[in-house]
């Protein structure tokens, strides 16, 4: 953390790139970094997973009973 704490005194961004595996989408989004690049067709894959498509569903079946 230290080393990130250098790079962002500089206003510098640490950036993830070469994301070859939806999973690696996961693993992007729980670092520290501040920019994920993610090709277009992985990006479709990793938003149309069943658990991702499942969440979606579980979100808008809960958010229904907030709307009055």
């Amino acid at each position: 953390m230290a080393t990130r704490r250098a790079l962002t005194s500089t206003g510098t961004r640490l950036l993830i790139g070469s994301i070859r595996e939806p999973a690696d989408v996961t693993a992007a989004l729980d670092t520290p970094c501040d920019i994920v690049t993610v090709p277009p067709a992985l990006l479709e894959q990793w938003i149309g997973h069943p658990r991702s498509m499942e969440m979606a569903r579980q979100f808008a079946t809960d958010a229904e009973g907030l709307i009055a």
